[in-house]
């Protein structure tokens, strides 16, 4: 059996909680014991999988899709940007919140997982190439809240990498390969934010592309990585997808 690879609707992560949270008797029927959100940030469908090529995705197209399951009735119900995007990923509810703005008010699934499961904090990892903008480990729900946040890093002066260019991108993958084997957590959020800074930055578009691909490389790094670790190889469950998009026509805009 091979590790399960997923794309998926934002929607999809409240059948991830139901996963984590299943009391004892159900748990045994589900094969998954570890879970991977991983974000390809700010990216725009015509340069990924509207693009009938895949150039700028060999990986995630040849490699990877075959493998998994691709889901590509997607839609944005909200602001496009960093901050909501994520939220609404790790939470599974619609959370309108702006980047650098309040915490989000529904519990994280970092949260939830802990709470049922009784695990210290390094057995849910957050890593994120973007700054502190944009995501924050846990909730400001009543219920919850930062006694059960997760173990979290982010791309800012705490690290000695960054969004801005290929390494920061490099240094999220090294990161997250670091946790794996020192902590061996079960359920793992990462963002890779070279794509995202290069929308925005980038003078040509062949810039911002370039991103594109230097990403898929890492995502397939982390694949190879998780099949090499006996830890991870079988049961475990990756879901690939992104936190916004960007205009068509002017690639710099959300």
């Amino acid at each position: 059996m091979r590790t399960r690879l997923t794309w998926f609707v934002l929607a999809a992560v409240v059948a991830v909680a139901t996963v984590l949270v299943a009391t004892s008797a159900a748990a045994a029927e589900y094969k998954t014991k570890h879970v991977f959100i991983v974000v390809m940030d700010g990216v725009r469908w015509m340069d990924t999988f509207g693009d009938p090529q895949h150039t700028h995705i060999p990986h995630l197209y040849n490699d990877l899709r075959p493998q998994g399951t691709l889901f590509t009735h997607y839609f944005d119900r909200g602001i496009t940007v960093t901050r909501q995007g994520h939220s609404t990923t790790i939470s599974g509810t619609w959370q309108c919140i702006p980047n650098g703005g309040p915490r989000l008010t529904m519990p994280t699934l970092f949260e939830v997982f802990r709470d049922e499961k009784h695990v210290p904090p390094t057995k849910a990892w957050s890593v994120f190439g973007k700054a502190l903008y944009s995501f924050l480990p846990y909730s400001s729900h009543p219920a919850y809240g930062k006694q059960f946040a997760a173990s979290h890093v982010c791309g800012d002066k705490d690290t000695t990498w960054n969004e801005k260019d290929a390494e920061g991108d490099k240094g999220v993958t090294a990161k997250v390969i670091e946790v794996m084997k020192q902590d061996q957590p079960d359920l793992v959020f990462v963002n890779w934010g070279w794509t995202d800074h290069a929308g925005h930055v980038a003078k040509d578009i062949s810039e911002y592309q370039a991103a594109f691909r230097g990403c898929d490389e890492q995502m397939w790094a982390l694949w190879n990585a998780i099949q090499a670790d006996p830890y991870y190889k079988d049961p475990t469950t990756v879901f690939i997808t992104n936190d916004h998009g960007r205009h068509t026509e002017d690639f710099h805009g959300h």
